[in-house]
């Protein structure tokens, strides 16, 4: 199991006599050179990750001056910034800073009551190019940032598409790791990402009560949705009781927390942050984990948060509130800046909701043209293809067996599954294995994966549910379906324990027969232990019993419930743990279409599937079924 964190991006207001924390409120380059205390080319020395005891990383550097732009900058220089790798741990900040061994920058610097100097964050100009570039930007220093900077060697544009330039930050306008954009999946089956908004009344905007407060959110979340593929829906409010920042889930929600109550921000001239912390299934870390889309790889995001600074002055303008919770919702979504330079030349980049400072400009909950660019880019209108993830405890042979027919048990759910998915646009879909899947153990033949013990294993060997829902396995395959264009989110198929069979043609295990009928052997076709028979008569046989791991001689212990309420057009399920359930629609009992796919890994809870794109039908049916 790998774990990654990926948090956070900020917004921020300040001036010039302020220290500057994430994006800021726009300032000409002479304003920021007022506010810094020194300033210095640097040229860093030492880079190490460090981890904190509470589990969140931040990066040292180590730097030397050399030379002086204004004040009485320090000759070594020690800071640290969040974020950085470890391990199997990745923080990824929008405060941290991109920088190498060997750089030479332009540090903006402060200090503090104490003593100790740091950076303004987002006032660090990487000091590259030629000799007579670097000197002309020192000297535009020197002389007080005044008049036009020198053009930059980092200002390249990424990834320019149909006129809106990219981002200046990453290739993507995405967080990234190593290059790879994170994005959520939540949407790709057409269902709404569900969003919980934490609301203290008193630290509203003048004039905004409750309600206010949420058509508010509904704006900004709008602003997103109405040009992509991504849809949202508020499930309530909630008090979260501790920083939605410090919250590690993988429900797929993003917290929307409305003050900062918490301290997750540490002071008056931060307006808010945004972004996701992460601890998930090592197979989150893999290209393909969060889909990819024409030939682009992400990885995938799992939950989100915002938190907004009830304490900065601005924020208790309703217009300004809503512009930096838009900006901050982008970050939830995986969005980082659109440029981090005050003397940003590009219209385009800086008008973005994006833009690393708030403007203050009376939009409100509102993007623009790079923001819409972006956010297509990571959630387009035509959706990649969907399943969910499978586990298997695996059907094997005894040891031993002196019959002929001691070759390991087949069968769906024996040790092979059936992928079940499907396409928002109704697109036909192909299954694909990864290539990190061993072929002498996984085997694709059209949609079914097909498992081969390497080995003749204890039935010792099952995982607990802990440890299943915690990412553990003993074999895994992982795989996609393919629409043609894009590529669904990778799935895994885990095998998580093994069951003995000494009659390997029908598929029930010894300990299992014996333990639920005190026999070792099937039964005659009718009889309560033959593979295919339904002793406690809910539904389901022997066999499918087995494979879900429920008992077939208790009939509240499966299948599961579902029921459907008009008033808010959502199904409720009530799972089996770790089933994988097909939600299917049809208008006329005859045709059903898949609406979603949902596993829990979670102790079993009512789960709400909103079908509020069936209201203009005059009758519809739903049901739950088992993938097999």
């Amino acid at each position: 199991m790998k774990i990654q964190t990926l948090a956070i991006a900020a917004l921020v207001v300040s001036s010039p006599a302020i220290a500057i924390a994430g994006c800021c409120e726009h300032h000409e380059p002479s304003e920021v050179f007022q506010g810094a205390h020194a300033i210095g080319e640097y040229r860093i020395t030492a880079v190490e990750t460090i981890d904190t005891p509470g589990g969140s990383l931040f990066t040292r550097h180590t730097a030397e001056l050399n030379r002086g732009l204004k004040g009485d900058a320090p000759h070594e220089l020690v800071f640290e910034t969040p974020g950085g790798r470890r391990g199997g741990l990745v923080e990824l900040s929008s405060l941290g800073l991109d920088l190498s061994v060997g750089d030479d920058c332009i540090l903006h610097l402060r200090q503090d009551a104490a003593g100790s100097w740091r950076p303004v964050p987002f006032r660090t100009l990487k000091n590259r190019g030629t000799p007579n570039e670097k000197k002309a930007l020192r000297t535009y220093f020197h002389n007080g940032a005044r008049g036009k900077m020198p053009k930059l060697s980092d200002t390249t544009l990424f990834q320019e598409n149909s006129g809106v330039p990219g981002s200046r930050i990453t290739s993507t306008g995405y967080f990234e790791n190593g290059s790879i954009p994170y994005r959520h999946i939540v949407c790709d089956t057409g269902a709404p990402i569900p969003c919980v908004v934490d609301i203290d009344p008193t630290k509203l905007p003048v004039g905004i009560d409750v309600n206010g407060a949420l058509a508010i959110v509904q704006d900004a979340l709008d602003a997103w949705s109405e040009v992509s593929s991504l849809k949202f829906k508020i499930e309530g409010t909630a008090s979260l009781g501790v920083a939605a920042s410090t919250i590690l889930s993988t429900d797929g929600k993003i917290r929307i927390q409305l003050h900062d109550n918490h301290g997750a921000i540490p002071d008056i001239a931060t307006l808010g942050i945004g972004g996701s912390r992460i601890s998930v299934p090592g197979h989150y870390g893999i290209e393909g984990s969060g889909g990819t889309l024409a030939g682009r790889t992400f990885l995938r995001l799992p939950q989100g948060h915002v938190v907004l600074n009830h304490r900065a002055p601005s924020m208790a303008n309703v217009v300004n509130f809503a512009e930096v919770l838009t900006h901050e919702i982008g970050h939830a979504l995986g969005l980082t800046h659109s440029s981090e330079n005050s003397a940003e030349t590009a219209p385009l980049l800086k008008d973005a909701a994006m833009y690393y400072s708030s403007h203050q400009d009376g939009r409100g909950a509102d993007i623009r043209g790079y923001d819409e660019d972006r956010i297509r880019f990571g959630y387009p209108l035509n959706t990649p293809p969907f399943s969910t993830d499978r586990i298997l405890r695996a059907v094997i042979a005894t040891s031993g067996n002196p019959k002929a027919a001691n070759a390991a048990p087949t069968g769906v759910g024996i040790d092979r599954i059936s992928v079940t998915g499907g396409d928002v646009q109704g697109t036909p879909v192909t299954v694909a294995l990864h290539p990190t899947t061993d072929p002498s153990m996984f085997s694709l033949s059209g949609n079914t994966i097909s498992y081969t013990s390497p080995g003749s294993y204890s039935e010792l060997l099952n995982l607990t549910p802990d440890q299943i829902a915690n990412g553990e396995y003993y074999h895994r395959a992982l795989f996609s379906l393919s629409d043609g264009v894009n590529k669904s989110a990778l799935c895994f198929f885990n095998i998580t324990g093994y069951h003995r069979d000494s009659s390997p043609s029908d598929g029930l295990p010894n300990t299992w027969l014996q333990g639920f009928f005190g026999v070792m052997t099937v039964g005659a076709v009718g009889s309560a232990h033959h593979p295919l028979s339904d002793p406690d008569k809910d539904g389901l046989d022997n066999r499918t019993e087995r494979y879900l791991g429920t008992s077939p001689i208790d009939p509240k212990s499966g299948p599961a419930k579902l029921t459907f309420n008009p008033a808010t057009r959502t199904l409720t399920l009530d799972p089996v743990r770790f089933a994988p359930y097909v939600i299917e629609a049809s208008a006329n009992l005859g045709t059903w279409s898949t609406r979603t796919m949902v596993t829990t890994f979670s102790p079993p809870a009512g789960m709400s599937i909103p079908v509020t794109g069936d209201a203009g039908q005059s009758q519809m049916f739903y049901r739950a079924r088992v993938a097999p």
